[in-house]
């Protein structure tokens, strides 16, 4: 039931970020050619206005085709006025219509954690970690760290967030620490080597105390906050992934996602909006990245033709959009195969 909730609501956030495509395009003129969940063939399409709306077969995504992405039909029964098309509009409507998508996303994000805050509390952080799973052989589990236990500090480092927990391991590989334990409510020292790649082997959760809101203003600053920080903290883990300090394992695709997030919502139903906006704003970032086929792609490509004054040839265009799209398809497949070799292979011991 909750996996079905978590591709619901996937769903959602990428129709949102069409949408936004469809709408900004809608409110200067703009014609729509097709408008779609998914890639590859089509299992469902009904046509509206001069819009064809599809549901694909390749959960992957989702696009809105312009009259410009496709060759026109000189006998088509109801040709487009080009004047009226993508391509020959001006580069801020371009740019207006482009970036729609992400800032729908954004602004979605920021309701639903408005939302959260107004129906769940303000949520702050408490002092320490909580730990988890323990995996087996791994020096936290050799060491005598217990699932539940509540570590205040590692050395003379305070641990006030999960973050502060990594880093400060991290730091530490290959170097003894003592962490300063809480136990059923007394105080113990463990002593610990982190392995050669900062690990110890370790669960964590942050602990956090949640309070209802008092004033009816409370939720929308708390929203604003909350998404900067998930912003934030996606960004670094980002700069993170480019510089090579998080391994590319560490990177899941859409099974991944529904799998954290249906055990998300299994914990905690109300866990399931931060979720929901930290996927939308995930969505909004990558969909910003300078990349070919991408919103941010496109954004880069007006940015060359303003320092050029003149317009890319169409032909290069195209060629770099359609090798981009076949880029990100193949990558999304390829995340999907990792997803299900990490299922399958517990269950065949390899």
């Amino acid at each position: 039931m909750h996996i079905l909730e978590v591709i619901l609501i996937l769903g959602i956030l990428v129709l949102v970020h069409e949408l936004g495509h469809f709408l900004a395009a809608k409110s200067i003129k703009i014609p729509v050619k097709q408008f779609a969940l998914g890639f590859g063939p089509a299992l469902f399409s009904r046509r509206w206005g001069e819009t064809e709306m599809r549901l694909n077969a390749l959960p992957l995504g989702g696009y809105c085709a312009f009259a410009d992405d496709q060759e026109e039909d000189e006998k088509e029964e109801n040709p487009i006025d080009p004047s009226l098309m993508l391509r020959n509009r001006g580069w801020w409507e371009r740019a207006y219509v482009i970036s729609a998508g992400v800032i729908c996303n954004f602004v979605l994000a920021y309701f639903v954690l408005v939302a959260m805050v107004a129906f769940v509390g303000i949520t702050t952080p408490k002092p320490g970690i909580l730990v988890g799973n323990l995996l087996p052989q791994m020096p936290a589990i050799q060491s005598g760290l217990k699932t539940g236990d509540t570590v205040l500090r590692v050395n003379e480092k305070e641990i006030k967030t999960g973050q502060d927990f990594i880093d400060t391991i991290l730091a530490n590989s290959k170097k003894p620490v003592t962490l300063f334990v809480q136990r059923e409510g007394k105080p113990i020292q463990i002593k610990v080597v982190p392995n050669q790649y900062g690990k110890i082997g370790v669960g964590i959760q942050s602990r956090f105390e949640t309070r209802r809101v008092k004033y009816f203003y409370e939720p929308w600053i708390q929203g604003a906050i909350q998404q900067k920080e998930m912003t934030i903290s996606l960004l670094e883990g980002l700069g993170q992934l480019v510089t090579g300090k998080l391994p590319l394992s560490q990177v899941g695709g859409p099974i991944e996602i529904v799998n954290i997030g249906s055990k998300v919502a299994q914990a905690d139903q109300s866990n399931l909006f931060a979720f929901t906006a930290l996927i939308s704003i995930e969505l909004a970032i990558v969909n910003f990245l300078p990349l070919p086929a991408l919103d941010g792609g496109l954004l880069l490509l007006l940015l060359i033709e303003a320092v050029r004054r003149r317009r890319l040839p169409v032909h290069m265009e195209a060629v770099l959009n359609q090798a981009g799209l076949y880029l990100l398809l193949g990558l999304g497949l390829l995340l999907i195969v990792k997803d299900l070799v990490g299922i399958i292979r517990p269950m065949l011991r390899i």
